[in-house]
């Protein structure tokens, strides 16, 4: 298993895979474990948010009081702004912006 995974840098599921073709029967935990006895697994950080996420803008105290809410809109504007141009179409009125779909 270490030159295995030493050789090729699989996982442990496709190391699994390689000791089935070669004949061995073990599963991809028990392959796990042993990297891990080896130190052949690098460790994993635990994150509760993803690292690009800024954890203080979503916090109630940046708000200016309670019943503040912070909403996205740039899917409802672009939505809006397609049917307002669609209706302009349709009656014949020109307009200087480019046609949507």
């Amino acid at each position: 298993m270490r030159a295995w995974r030493e050789a090729t840098g699989y996982c442990r599921e496709k190391l699994a895979a390689l000791a089935e073709q070669a004949g061995i029967t073990a599963s991809a935990s028990t392959i796990h474990r042993y990297l891990q006895r080896e130190g052949l697994v690098r460790p994993t950080p635990r994150h509760r948010r993803p690292r690009f996420q800024n954890g203080k803008a979503m916090r109630p105290s940046n708000g200016p009081g309670l019943g503040y809410l912070q909403m996205d809109i740039k899917h409802i504007v672009a939505r809006t702004l397609r049917a307002v141009l669609h209706l302009l179409r349709v009656r014949g009125y020109r307009t200087s912006l480019p046609a949507t779909k």
